[in-house]
């Protein structure tokens, strides 16, 4: 028995009572980091001489190692807010203490395969010049190009999906053994991690109407989602009666395994 979408939510929601305060100011932080590391590169060494772009380069590189990092601490807060014991904003940099060679190694794994995903994305900028003149074929191309990103995210990237969240479970583990160990956690799992960040698409959508704003909680509240999901993998959550706990028929009920149909008879025999 496996825990429908509906009910992963549910438990998130009660998980983060209380605590979205911190998922809020751990989502910002992380968010100025990025905004820092993707602009404070080209404030600093500005100039077209090739001093100045290695620099950049490599400034922007050294940020990227450590949001690696941070993102690992993210998970591990997540854990903490999932398994109900205290969290606080120190999470984020737990990895640093926690031999933060492995997450800069996944993380760059990762980065790696993210960048192979968006090779469509980034062949479709050169359609512009022929989608804006009103070419049929140039707009058909696009949108293939971009099926063709969302196809290979979700092979490459998802079944990694668990990576930090090993690396925070498990000090003593290689980053090479925790891309592993989410790809085997992944394997029968991966269309449920794809449905439940799908389930999220309608409140991201929403959060164009108050200028993204309620992305501070819709974002930890997927985030949270996810989390449980990781624990049910591991076997560390499960549905304590699957005999009872079988919903009624609806939507996310297709994401949940069946019962056998017998089961109820044998057991009665």
């Amino acid at each position: 028995m496996k825990y429908t979408i509906r009910k992963l939510k549910t438990m998130a929601r009660a998980a983060l009572r209380g605590k979205f305060p911190i998922a809020i100011g751990a989502l910002l932080f992380v968010f100025l980091l990025s905004l820092i590391s993707g602009n404070l590169p080209g404030l600093l060494f500005s100039g077209d001489s090739s001093a100045a772009l290695c620099m950049n380069w490599l400034f922007g590189f050294i940020l990227s190692l450590v949001l690696c990092t941070i993102s690992a601490g993210v998970d591990f807060l997540y854990l903490n807010i999932a398994r109900n014991k205290p969290c606080s904003f120190s999470d984020l940099f737990y990895i640093f203490q926690q031999q933060p060679d492995r997450a800069i190694v996944a993380g760059l794994a990762l980065i790696l395969l993210e960048n192979i995903a968006m090779i469509p994305i980034y062949f479709s900028s050169t359609l512009m010049e022929d989608i804006l003149a009103g070419s049929t074929n140039a707009i058909f191309l696009l949108f293939g190009l971009l099926f063709l990103s969302l196809a290979l995210t979700f092979l490459l990237t998802l079944p990694f999906a668990f990576t930090y969240f090993l690396l925070a479970d498990h000090p003593e583990m290689s980053a090479g053994s925790a891309l592993k160990e989410s790809l085997r956690l992944t394997r029968k799992n991966l269309s449920r991690l794809f449905f439940l960040q799908c389930s999220f698409i309608g409140l991201m959508l929403l959060s164009i109407f108050t200028l993204y704003i309620a992305l501070l909680w819709v974002v930890p509240y997927m985030k949270t989602s996810i989390t449980f999901l990781y624990l049910e993998c591991r076997g560390e959550i499960a549905p304590a009666n699957p005999a009872r706990t079988q919903p009624s028929p609806s939507f996310y009920s297709a994401f949940s395994t069946p019962e056998h149909p017998d089961s109820e008879d044998h057991s009665e025999a």
